[in-house]
């Protein structure tokens, strides 16, 4: 709760700063319009980087509640693509994908599952965003569902060309709140969240560097 409070204040304090700052330049009657629109601008961001980390402290709260039921992984990414892919279209990023025609079912629940898929498709998108690669070479996100049918696990890996994790943090990406992007750019809860989710059914989720990119790879064990 303590971490939550911290990770609050921050955009509160911004958003007090900037309403301050306002009514200050507007008792002086010397209100320009860009200094206004810079500033109600940054309000709006911090607001949405609140409602952004209540909105995934919602998520942790709403596991115990939620009744576990099979799931089919293929048709988890397929839903999550068809909800992501029109920003990665505009990004002119290339999405890859590598289904089954058909998977063994895993417990869980689909909402949550969609979620951690979302999640690293937005990190993968920000990587490769941030990593823009030289003329010629791919913005790709290649994501795999593997069922073998053999042994009890189905594996989901999200690969993109984002130039790979520093190895300095790539044993630190899970852990709540932590971030490498700039500040306000994101709310280190994402990867921690989807860590807990995959853990809560039993599976695991790792990070590796792999090619030109980041590599995150799910086990979950099937029903």
């Amino acid at each position: 709760s303590t971490g939550v409070a911290h990770e609050l204040n921050q955009p509160l304090s911004v958003i007090r700063m900037a309403t301050e700052n306002t009514l200050e330049r507007m008792e002086e009657g010397n209100v320009d319009p860009n200094y206004l629109r810079g500033k109600l601008t940054r309000i709006s961001n911090q607001i949405e980087r609140a409602s952004t980390i209540i909105n995934h402290m919602r998520i942790f709260g709403r596991k115990s509640e939620l009744t576990p039921s099979k799931v089919d992984l293929r048709k988890v990414v397929e839903d999550a693509l068809s909800l992501f892919g029109e920003q990665l279209r505009l990004r002119e990023i290339i999405i890859e994908r590598d289904l089954p025609e058909a998977c063994r079912e895993v417990q869980g629940h689909a909402v949550q599952f969609e979620q951690v898929v979302l999640n690293l498709l937005g990190n993968a998108r920000d990587a490769i965003e941030v990593n823009r690669q030289g003329p010629g070479e791919p913005r790709r996100i290649a994501l795999k569902v593997e069922d073998t049918g053999l042994g009890d696990k189905i594996k989901v890996t999200v690969e993109d060309s984002g130039g790979g994790i520093s190895e300095s943090i790539i044993n630190h990406i899970f852990e709540p709140f932590f971030t490498s992007k700039d500040p306000g750019k994101g709310t280190g809860l994402g990867l921690s969240i989807s860590y807990g989710i995959i853990c809560d059914w039993g599976g695991t989720i790792e990070a590796e560097n792999k090619g030109n990119g980041a590599c995150i790879t799910i086990t979950l064990p099937v029903v």
